[in-house]
């Protein structure tokens, strides 16, 4: 079919399906059809939305083939609508609505019976929303939402869980201590009007959630909660194998009980100023506030420059979203644009422009540039060319052809979208019913339906130098003030409202985009292939001189009837496997690289294709996706810019620098980040400290990067997957480019090993970490690399991962930050157990790990065929997406596995595994501290760190691949 001919039939196809709102009378809705919601091409699932009788807004989804459902529950309140003398009691609020109801008592319940069933929950809060969500086994959704329901109906507050939360809370807000994230939302709160709810502190600590006289923190809660979730604020979707007649049922008889709370009044603690209606807020920045700039300091070595306006809601204009083509003016990233003239000038390295508009009545639009040393002290002259450009697109940049190319490219995103994690719709979905008509609550990001010019220089002539409010942080900033919560050091200094005179040389090198070169032009699906409907080895040489070795297998997959398709090679260099050296300079060749693709990379970005470089141990990752009929034209470009070769100073050493910071930013984490890393440095040979990299790559000078860039191909062996819309003609030149990557040389690739733990004693290894919370990470190392090893680690993960939380986080309270998680080594399973703390110390830490894993064993269950089946579902679902499904099939290539079957392989041992080998591996692993290793956050008293680990004695048996 004719390209342009396909738009139009979509397009028209969208415009037959109209509006619903008017339909709306007395807050009563009518159902709305599967017809009326438009859900894209590729999309098979059944949509259906109605309103309860208690005004829950709900949407059903039917989908036969999943093997998960899913559910969201979003209420229109959040940290905004705090009371002013309870910060942070919405998120509180949605911590205790995880621990019992009336008719589920126990405060573990729901967590535990969704990790009992092989699924995840989780929950956040945001100004303007609370967001609650979960999956599980599809079998498993009615006693799933028969919990969830709960939450929103009859809550407990215990007593003795508010205490116990709230020192979670705290926590929660001492681990985010030196996030620079949150510190630069902190200090934000100092600029603005105060008597707006974002001036608001929205996690909360041990004292703003304090008991007071005659107002204990547990009435609060049950205040607003009685007063703020009410059902009308409320909306629901729920996914799952049913039909919709049959979710109905599932739904009307639980979320009906919510109740309709119309005629309650805002908290006698609360200011009328703070009520719901958000039509009545008080202005971001009172009058004559602005322009101004807040400069704060960060932990992280940062240096960034965010310019914000507030501006109308842009909510009434999604159907147009003039916001939107603003930003992609201002955010592009191809030549002549902002990014290339600020980075042809020294003053920055990146750039992105973006809205926000939380449903406040607002709108906030952002453009947020990375800055360069000399960009940090020539801010005024880079905002003078942000306005410069600004005034551009006012003169010549609103055209329709332009608003046509992006409405052309969002139609093409939303029918050809991959879909993603259930639990992800759901929650998305959920928010989405708050920001748009149900006939739209899904096509509503994508949708560019009217290009209204008038409306586009509206909203372009508000982002005035004098309207601006500008957020910099940078190390070593000149202060005069600390903020309240988060001790962050910054300043309010006001600035110029004329911009800057800037040099006519430099501003005729700007140029809007042109036509954008990787829009496709052939969307049509290639006929079936039986030879690529089943791996297929398309070629393969032994290594030699003058014969590299190289490997490569095409997928044909017309399941997602999607024209798109995955390259993925991997190039193994003996120039960078085994070196320390290599690696660091690697990793900078490959930033090299991204800079001088840059340009045509932000255009096939924006037209769905997309080419990335992953520097690894051993060499690089290829990712190229998209759309099938463009993505070799990057592969043209990557050659190109391979064999070219030139290096220009500047760019050496300004990317030298970003890697060096980079490298300093990561032990700037927070402390359990921090060991994790720690730990695969520690055991695995091809692994090296970020310190390790960071003093090897201080060394490395420019004619270290240009003989790298001539010699890193020789001898390279090449790895390669082609997944999805594939055909033998397709394949002929991506062949062909595949091995042009290689030239000739002697192969020499290093096999990466792993370390073993000694036999008798626990090991222990020390990081210094500048941060306040103390983290404790235990890694516990399987016995060998066997599909029985793995088994029998995964279903203990199963067992213990929910008790191990409710435990140590819920009943001992020792942080906000506890886990078990997964930490495989090649093929050679480990657990590993972490906690974060404010208060206990590393020894506390530590016993209480130790008591645990020792009482378990006690507490194995007889019957595990319950966690069996979980671990089944998780591993057996079916992938969603062209590439979840591409990626399974590589990361078995990856492993030496080409009959692509690993997950069937490890579900055949788990479901294998008896309750006997299971009790006698907890025995001889868990039980056995010389298959432990201990990380801390500060040395403890018993600590040896000069302790060296021995060789894994079965580490010549792992299969090196290739």
């Amino acid at each position: 079919m004719n390209a342009n001919r396909f738009f139009g039939l979509l397009l028209l196809l969208t415009l037959l399906c109209q509006p619903l709102w008017a339909l709306e009378q007395a807050g009563e809705r009518p159902d709305i059809s599967p017809q009326a919601i438009k859900a894209g091409s590729l999309d098979q699932r059944i949509y259906h939305h109605q309103v309860l009788a208690n005004q829950l807004q709900v949407l059903l989804i039917s989908d036969p083939e999943a093997d998960k459902a899913a559910a969201a529950l979003d209420i229109n309140i959040g940290s905004a609508h705090d009371p002013d003398d309870r910060p942070g009691l919405a998120h509180f609020l949605e911590h205790m609505l995880f621990l019992g109801t009336q008719k589920y008592p126990e405060a573990d319940e729901y967590q535990t019976f969704i990790s009992d069933h092989g699924g995840s929950h989780n929950a956040y809060t945001s100004p303007y929303h609370t967001n609650y969500f979960f999956d599980i086994d599809a079998s498993q959704l009615e006693p799933a939402l028969d919990r969830f329901a709960q939450f929103f109906i009859a809550p407990l507050f215990d007593k003795a869980y508010v205490e116990r939360e709230r020192k979670v809370v705290d926590s929660e807000f001492q681990a985010s201590y030196r996030d620079d994230h949150r510190r630069s939302y902190d200090v934000y709160r100092h600029a603005i009007n105060p008597d707006h709810p974002d001036a608001n502190f929205n996690v909360g600590n041990l004292l703003t959630l304090a008991d007071r006289p005659n107002q204990p923190v547990r009435q609060d809660l049950i205040d607003f909660y009685q007063t703020r979730y009410s059902a009308d604020k409320m909306t629901l979707v729920v996914a799952g194998r049913q039909s919709i007649e049959q979710l109905q049922a599932l739904v009307v008889e639980r979320f009906a009980q919510i109740p309709l709370r119309q005629a309650a009044q805002p908290i006698k603690k609360q200011p009328a100023k703070k009520a719901a209606d958000i039509s009545r807020l008080p202005p971001l920045f009172n009058k004559g506030q602005l322009p101004l700039e807040m400069v704060s300091q960060p932990v992280k070595e940062i240096r960034q420059m965010s310019m914000r306006f507030q501006l109308p809601s842009t909510r009434p204009y999604y159907r147009e979203k003039p916001l939107n083509y603003i930003a992609h003016l201002l955010g592009h990233e191809g030549k002549g644009s902002l990014l290339s003239l600020l980075k042809g000038t020294g003053l920055a390295e990146s750039l992105s422009a973006g809205s926000s508009d939380k449903g406040d009545g607002k709108a906030v639009f952002y453009i947020t540039i990375g800055l360069t040393k000399a960009g940090v002290w020539q801010r005024e002259r880079v905002r003078a060319l942000v306005f410069f450009v600004i005034e551009q697109i006012k003169a010549r940049g609103v055209e329709r052809w332009r608003y046509q190319e992006e409405q052309q490219l969002a139609e093409m995103a939303f029918h050809f979208r991959e879909k993603a994690d259930l639990v992800n719709t759901v929650s998305h979905l959920a928010e989405n019913l708050h920001r748009y008509p149900p006939e739209d609550v899904i096509r509503g990001d994508y949708l560019l339906a009217n290009y209204n010019p008038a409306l586009i220089q509206d909203f372009l002539a508000a982002l005035t130098p004098a309207s601006v409010y500008v957020a910099t942080v940078f190390p070593g900033a000149e202060t005069d003030k600390t903020s309240h919560y988060y001790q962050v050091p910054y300043k309010i200094q006001p600035i110029a409202k004329v911009p800057l005179p800037l040099d006519k040389s430099l501003t005729a090198a700007f140029s809007l985009p042109e036509k954008n070169p990787f829009v496709p032009e052939n969307i049509q699906l290639f006929a079936a292939d039986k030879a690529l409907l089943t791996p297929y080895r398309l070629s393969s040489q032994g290594g030699s001189k003058n014969k590299p070795w190289f490997e490569l297998w095409a997928k044909q997959d017309i399941r997602f009837g999607t024209p798109k398709a995955r390259v993925m090679l991997r190039l193994m260099s003996p120039h960078v496997s085994g070196h320390l050296k290599g690696v660091v300079i690697n990793a900078l060749y490959m930033d090299l690289l991204e800079d001088q693709l840059n340009e045509y990379r932000y255009p096939a970005l924006l037209a769905g294709v997309s080419v990335s470089l992953r520097a690894n141990s051993r060499g690089t990752d290829i990712y190229f996706a998209g759309y099938h009929d463009k993505l070799l034209a990057l592969m043209e470009l990557l050659l190109e810019k391979m064999d070219d070769g030139r290096i220009a100073e500047d760019r050496f050493a300004q990317l030298k620098s970003d890697l060096l910071r980079h490298f300093r930013n990561q032990g700037k984490q927070t402390p359990y980040r921090q060991l994790y890393g720690q730990l695969a440095a520690r055991l695995y040979n091809l692994h090296w400290t970020d310190e390790e990299k960071m003093a090897a790559l201080e060394s490395v000078t420019l004619d270290d990067l240009r003989q790298f860039a001539q010699q890193w191909r020789q001898g390279a062996r090449v790895l390669g997957l082609f997944y999805g819309n594939v055909d033998q003609a397709w394949l002929k030149p991506w062949q062909q480019y595949a091995q042009a990557l290689q030239q000739p040389g002697t192969a020499g690739i290093v096999s990466a090993g792993i370390t073993a733990l000694e036999a008798e004693v626990a090991q222990y290894g020390v990081q210094e970490i500048d941060h306040a919370d103390q983290a404790v990470a235990l890694y516990i190392q399987g016995e060998s690399d066997t599909l029985e090893d793995q088994a029998r680690m995964a279903l203990l993960r199963q067992i213990m991962g929910s008790p191990f939380y409710t435990s140590l986080r819920t009943e001992q309270q020792l942080g906000y930050v506890v886990f078990m998680g997964s930490l495989r080594l090649k093929e050679v399973p480990g657990s590993v157990f972490i906690v974060q703390s404010p208060s206990a110390s590393v020894d506390d830490i530590r016993q209480a790990i130790e008591r645990f894993i020792q009482d378990f064993e006690t507490k194995l269950p007889a019957d595990i065929s319950v966690y069996q089946q979980a671990l089944v579902t998780q591993l057996m679902e079916a992938p969603t997406s062209l590439g979840v499904s591409a990626n399974d099939y590589w990361s078995n290539l990856l492993r030496g596995n080409t009959d692509f079957d690993s997950r069937q392989r490890l579900v055949a041992a788990i479901e294998a595994t008896s309750v006997e080998q299971l009790r006698a591996y907890y025995r001889q692993v868990l039980l056995n501290p010389g298959r432990h290793l201990w990380q801390f956050s500060r040395p403890p008293r018993l600590a040896d760190d000069s302790r060296r680990l021995a060789p894994f004695s079965a580490g010549e048996s792992f299969y090196e691949y290739p």
